[in-house]
């Protein structure tokens, strides 16, 4: 008898066990679809991109897993959610909305209004420079500077460059004086991890 019911239990579990659907793994409970990731910013989740600057470290990351942001499953950089080659970008009080991070287009430029129109405004401009194919890795090259809204309008001397390669990402960013081709800043990748 005692035979019997364990028997019976045992099959049960197993009605039990076969009734229970297994979870697709490749199944993301946000029914969203993940927004296409680009290869010269692969912000897959859990990547990493390690830089030294100066004497000091530094460590960009993604988020460990895809976000729902204003109905977009994305990842986020530092923070900043990402949408191909866009950022949604906040200066202070404002939301700026959807950015240019980077473009492949030579020649494409854009502008983002900072500060407040007025009382201080100023704009950023960024512009793609070069885009080279080759043995060494393809890579696009953006250039960024900020204009002064004044009668004539100013333009700082302080330059930034930065150089993306595909399937990396940012391996270097450089901001220079013009004026006196002084380094003051630069950022070079030393380490990453593409979670792909």
């Amino acid at each position: 008898m005692q035979k019997a019911s364990i028997f019976m239990a045992l099959g049960l579990c197993m009605i039990l066990f076969a009734s229970c659907k297994k979870k697709d793994s490749g199944s993301v409970d946000n029914p969203i679809t993940p927004e296409q990731i680009l290869s010269y910013l692969p912000v897959y989740p859990a990547s990493y991109w390690k830089y030294v600057t100066g004497t000091d470290t530094t460590v960009s990351k993604t988020s460990d897993t895809y976000m729902d942001f204003m109905g977009l499953n994305l990842t986020t950089l530092d923070g900043w959610p990402i949408k191909q080659y866009d950022h949604w970008y906040s200066y202070g009080m404002y939301d700026f909305g959807w950015t240019p991070v980077l473009s492949e287009t030579v020649g494409a430029t854009w502008h983002l209004l900072l500060g407040d129109a007025r009382t201080n405004p100023y704009t950023q401009v960024t512009r793609v420079m070069q885009k080279t194919v080759d043995a060494h890795g393809d890579s696009v090259i953006i250039q960024r500077y900020f204009v002064y809204h004044a009668n004539p309008p100013l333009y700082n001397s302080a330059y930034t460059w930065q150089i993306y390669k595909k399937n990396v990402g940012l391996v270097l960013e450089c901001k220079v004086d013009t004026s006196n081709n002084d380094t003051i800043y630069k950022k070079v990748l030393i380490e990453y991890h593409i979670n792909h």
